[in-house]
């Protein structure tokens, strides 16, 4: 089921879909990438000499000058010299062809020194060189900003994420290509025009404004940029649609003028008279003249116009606000929807006026219209929600079961519908009362003859009146609310109703009763699903949800069964192959789980065929750096958090992780501190990232900076944290706050569960009492 945007706005699919460069540059863009793949590997140039380091010295921004005389306290210039190491480490790997070595040592170059362009700059050939796209694209990303302008490389990533809907991120290529293009010729328009669709689609209107305005310029004086009819055509491909874009960009930039020079380009474009008439209003509005802007939108609106959905009645109530008379809405919008009742998008907006002014039975009545006719999400959340406040359970069944009937499940409702919906009991046991009177007398007819001539004048499943979607609607919110008996027998029904649909309704139910914390239960669906052979034994979907609720339920044995059963379903499945892994690592069987990760990163190193396969590898990697820390062995750890980094330089996770390592051994502090705030910026409410930064402060002898940052991760951790609670403690007494340094400590002893570091807990107990305690240096 589709979901339908109320601000959704001009139809641009045709234009959007065609990448609007010229026909010399669209020639060269597919052998862009192929010739920096080709010539990268052998770019490193000679071996690395004494005038090599020099040059790179000079490279890397730096006087040159002997390591013994950098000033001892200088974080800056012992990472640009730790830079310098990895970088000359790089080059000398890239002579011997070890190329996967030498990106690795590049991308750490970088780290150690990130606003250094010659890095990035043999970082990006290289990783294109070995086929490691995504990691080229990221590195890229960064050169761009510094300054990168390799104008094959630019437009060949820039086409390809525009292909692959990364608007924002082709964006960036195209901003770094620019410079490069001759502001006078062809190409130059078409890559404004390009900039400026892909600015658009990423909802960066001041920036598609200020392209298309560039492209605008050029069209009106085609000589000066050597534009001749071909290129002009197809620059604009279907003329109505490219301007209504560019009126779109105009108006949402704030530049009413501007739009308003474009909708007369607009009126010379035949077949879309009522559309000049929808933009006219709009330029009226901004322009602040509302007389003018409701002349010209009554002429829109009488067109009966659907494709723009709720967009112009929203623009109606701007206009009637403008001009003092929004009480106008309601029966202005009540009249024409007597003119046009089979409006659905006025329907739509007239029943959720009707919501707001708590007229319950007429926003009912049009929503119900608008589902019977045209469903679509936002209408469902809708008639939901007038349902609920107007109590009647017996249309919220309804409904309900026509969102399952349509969309398949519940969940699309949102959690917030569906949660008010469980936390009512009262509700709840309406709604189950009215299923199972739908039920009772289904069974009752199962049993006659008027039942199997009902069931062949119903559905081909021998379902009548809506009676499967409410089942399974039903049934659903028996699962989620962990109703186990009631969910099972109204699935089973629901089943029986529609045999076609057993192995979605099984995993819903399975899936909901996980929601609901009833795990065993859970599994005991999933393994139903399995015997009854709703699935084929090559579908691994419920041994692998299965393998997940057993391990919640802390049936380790037969979870690792069913995830090896999943795994052996699907074996190129990566996904599948670290489910085992991961059931080994909940299982505490750390030896074997370590074992099987690093199988994993072998024999999926070298795979870069898609983005979900290095995320698996990434996921591997984290768990794998816990694993060494659970053996003591702090540089594997270390280790493998940057290889997570080498591929992904922007992963919090990693960045928090390992910046944590190194403030407990107080090593790389400003380097440690500079990825943890990275991390908090990213998420800042995360409590173990604001644990991280709070303990990188009192390191470094910030102690009233710790004191703020670690209260903030005692307030938003769920629970109470013993190790955030040591370190908060710690914090107050370098603060000068011994009692609430006590007070705190003695929280964290009462934090500390049973399966705590036993002699970690002693400690901190001891700093209860000592006069003197010890605190972290």
């Amino acid at each position: 089921m589709r979901r339908r945007e109320k601000s959704s706005t001009t139809d641009t699919a045709g234009f959007s879909n065609r990448v609007l460069l010229g026909g010399c540059c669209l020639l060269m863009l597919a052998a862009a990438v192929s010739a920096v793949r080709a010539d990268s590997a052998g770019s490193a140039g000679p071996a690395a000499g004494a005038s090599d380091v020099q040059a790179v010295l000079t490279e890397l921004g730096e006087p040159i000058q002997p390591i013994d005389v950098l000033p001892p306290d200088s974080p800056v210039e012992t990472r640009k010299v730790e830079a310098l190491a990895y970088f000359g480490a790089a080059r000398i790997r890239q002579q011997n062809q070890q190329f996967a070595a030498a990106l690795r040592l590049y991308q750490r170059a970088h780290r150690k020194d990130p606003l250094s362009l010659p890095i990035l700059e043999n970082i990006v050939p290289l990783a294109l060189h070995l086929d490691h796209d995504d990691e080229a694209v990221r590195y890229t990303l960064k050169a761009v900003e510094l300054g990168y302008r390799e104008p094959q490389l630019l437009r060949g990533l820039g086409l390809h994420l525009t292909n692959e809907g990364r608007w924002a991120d082709a964006l960036v290529m195209y901003r770094g290509l620019l410079p490069s293009v001759d502001a006078n010729s062809d190409t130059f328009v078409a890559l404004r025009a390009e900039m400026g669709r892909l600015a658009y689609l990423a909802e960066r209107y001041d920036e598609a404004a200020d392209a298309f305005a560039d492209v605008l310029t050029a069209l009106n004086r085609p000589a000066d940029q050597a534009l001749d009819a071909e290129m002009t055509a197809e620059l604009l491909g279907d003329k109505r649609i490219t301007y209504e874009m560019f009126a779109d960009a105009m108006l949402k930039a704030g530049r009413p003028e501007a739009a308003r020079d474009v909708v007369r380009e607009l009126k010379s474009i035949a077949g879309g008279e009522a559309d000049d008439q929808y933009y006219l209003a709009r330029v009226e509005v901004a322009a602040g003249h509302f007389d003018a802007a409701l002349l010209a939108l009554d002429a829109y609106l009488a067109t009966q116009p659907v494709d723009r959905l709720m967009q112009p009645y929203e623009l109606l109530g701007d206009v009637l606000l403008g001009l003092d008379r929004s009480d106008e809405l309601l029966p202005r919008l009540t009249a024409l929807q007597a003119e046009q009742p089979d409006n659905a998008p006025l329907a739509f907006y007239l029943g959720e006026l009707y919501a707001a002014e708590e007229e319950w039975e007429r926003a009912g009545g049009l929503l119900e219209r608008v589902i019977a006719d045209d469903p679509f999400v936002e209408a469902f959340e809708a008639l939901v929600t007038v349902d609920l406040e107007r109590d009647d359970a017996k249309r919220l069944a309804d409904v309900l079961g026509r969102v399952v009937e349509v969309g398949g499940e519940l969940s699309l409702l949102g959690d917030e519908l569906v949660d008010k919906i469980l936390s009512d009991q009262q509700l709840l046991s309406r709604l189950y009362t009215l299923v199972d009177a739908d039920v009772d007398a289904s069974l009752s007819d199962d049993t006659g003859a008027a039942g199997d001539a009902g069931a062949a004048d119903g559905d081909a499943d021998g379902d009548a009146g809506g009676q499967f979607g409410r089942c399974a609607a039903i049934a659903w919110l028996a699962a989620n609310s962990g109703d186990v008996e009631r969910a099972g027998r109204l699935f089973r029904r629901a089943i029986a109703l529609r045999p076609a649909a057993a192995a979605d309704l099984y995993s819903q139910w399975g899936v909901g009763l996980m929601m609901a914390e009833r795990y065993a239960a859970a599994w005991d669906v999933f393994a139903d699903g399995m015997r009854s052979g709703v699935t084929s034994p090559q579908n691994p979907l419920f041994n692998y949800l299965g393998s997940g609720a057993l391990v919640m339920a802390e049936r380790y044995d037969e979870a690792l069964t069913a995830a090896q059963a999943a795994a052996a379903a699907s074996p190129g499945n990566p996904r599948l192959a670290s489910r085992v892994a991961w059931v080994l690592y909940q299982a505490d069987r750390y030896d074997e789980a370590n074992q099987a990760y690093v199988k994993l990163v072998t024999d999926l190193e070298d795979n870069h065929s898609s983005a979900a396969v290095r995320d698996v590898l990434r996921d591997a990697r984290l768990v794998l750096s816990n694993l060494a820390l659970e053996r003591d062995d702090r540089a594997q750890a270390e280790e493998w958090l940057e290889e997570v980094l080498d591929e992904f330089p922007d992963d919090v996770s990693a960045k928090n992780d390992l910046g944590y390592l190194w403030v407990e051994r107080g090593e790389h502090l400003d380097e440690a501190l500079e990825m943890i705030e990275q991390a908090v910026a990213a998420q800042p409410d995360n409590p173990a990232y604001l644990d991280s930064l709070g303990w990188a402060y009192y390191r470094l002898g910030r102690f009233d900076d710790a004191v703020g940052a670690l209260t903030r991760a005692v307030e938003g951790a769920a629970s109470a944290d013993g190790v955030i609670l040591d370190h908060l403690g710690d914090a107050y007494w370098k603060a000068g706050q011994p009692e609430r340094a006590r007070e705190t400590w003695r929280r964290s002893v009462e934090a500390f569960d049973s399966g705590a570091d036993r002699g970690r807990l002693e400690r901190v107990r001891a700093k209860t009492t000592g006069e003197s305690p010890a605190v972290a240096q």
